[in-house]
Formats: C-alpha cells, sequence, structure tokens
C-alpha cells in the first residue's frame, strides 16, 4: 500500500497585451494505492484545483476556477515495465471546467536499459 500527497501553489502574471490577470491557483493531488495481486493495483486519486478570480480590461473580476475531482483507476503490469491503466474521473464540483465523467486508458513503460 502506497500514498502520496502534493501540494501546490502556481503563480500567474497579468499579460498586459490583452490587459487580463489570470489569478493565481493552489491545487492538492492525493493518491491512495492498494496490490491487489501480484499484476494487479487498486488506485484512488483526489484533485482539487481553486484559483483567485481573473481581472480583465482594467479591474472587472472575471472567472474563478474550482473543480474537484475523484478517479478510482485500475492499473494492470505487462512483465515487469509496462503498466495498463484503466479508470474513471468523476467531476464531484466545480466552477468554469468541464463537468461529467472521463474515461481513461493509459499505458506506461520503462525505455531503455534496466527496470527489470
Amino acid at each position: 500500500m502506497y500514498g502520496n500527497i502534493d501540494l501546490g501553489y502556481r503563480v500567474r502574471t497579468r499579460n498586459e497585451q490583452i490587459d487580463r490577470d489570470p489569478g493565481d491557483e493552489w491545487f492538492l493531488n492525493a493518491e491512495v494505492g492498494y496490490q491487489l495481486v501480484r499484476q494487479l493495483m487498486l488506485v484512488g486519486k483526489c484533485e482539487v484545483l481553486r484559483s483567485n478570480p481573473a481581472v480583465v480590461f482594467g479591474g472587472i473580476e472575471a472567472e474563478i476556477k474550482r473543480i474537484t475531482y475523484l478517479t478510482p483507476a485500475l492499473l494492470y503490469a505487462v512483465g515487469q515495465r509496462t503498466m495498463i491503466e484503466a479508470a474513471v474521473r468523476f467531476s464531484l464540483n466545480g466552477r468554469n471546467f468541464p463537468a461529467g465523467r472521463q474515461f481513461v486508458l493509459g499505458v506506461a513503460t520503462t525505455l531503455g536499459k534496466g527496470g527489470g
């Protein structure tokens, strides 16, 4: 079993050409995983993003971005160097982000020498 938490802050600067300040953002990514059997892992992910309001046209506050995603996933090991991931990403709440479900299918592999 493993767990991981990342917390970050993104400084976004004003664009003078279009007179827009997009607003800074903070984000949280948390993940926990458990190996069910030798080649199969169950993973749960939570992603949160919050932003300050954007400022446009010299002082009008515009969009505030907010989103919370919850993603259950299964990872299957194909040999020692390749993993296949299948997941469904649910948006739990949000503002100015796409809502609904996203279906994810991915492949990750280790290139080069080593890694088994």
